[in-house]
């Protein structure tokens, strides 16, 4: 979940690292991603102790986008999937590295980052689809190049 892009849960569900429980040290990034998601303190009691969130606090923390009823769950993936389907993947790919590499680095070295994923992003058949799509007041058809 620390390292997804998008998260979804059911509302009873609940969500935790249960190293400390075993006299462990979460490794894969545990350390590092979930502070870098919810409040320090939030994420040292919770890598200290060990303790369970629910969906719901998980929801409101950050560390998940939404929780939902059981039985509303894979509609609400399904709608995002299709929704997510209908853009630029080429878009995506760009936002995706600008601000997964953004976040590691000083916000002007970020900006420029940005910049430059965007010079790129401009070089693609999917932003000129864009454009003329926008132009043409019409629905884009991205060929995802």
């Amino acid at each position: 979940m620390q390292a997804c892009d998008l998260a979804y849960a059911t509302d009873d569900a609940r969500i935790g690292d249960q190293h400390a429980n075993f006299g462990l040290i979460p490794t894969g990034g545990g350390t590092q991603r979930l502070p870098r998601l919810i409040p320090l303190r939030v994420a040292k009691e919770l890598l200290f102790t060990g303790d369970w969130l629910s969906a719901k606090d998980a929801e409101k923390w950050g560390l998940i986008n939404k929780a939902v009823p059981a039985d509303k769950l894979e509609e609400t993936v399904m709608a995002m999937a299709n929704k997510l389907k209908e853009r630029s993947p080429m878009a995506s790919k760009h936002i995706k590295y600008a601000v997964n590499h953004g976040m590691q680095v000083d916000l002007y070295t970020g900006i420029e980052l940005e910049k430059a994923a965007s010079m790129a992003h401009f070089q693609t058949e999917d932003s000129r689809e864009g454009i003329s799509a926008f132009m043409e007041k019409r629905k884009p058809d991205f060929p995802g190049r």
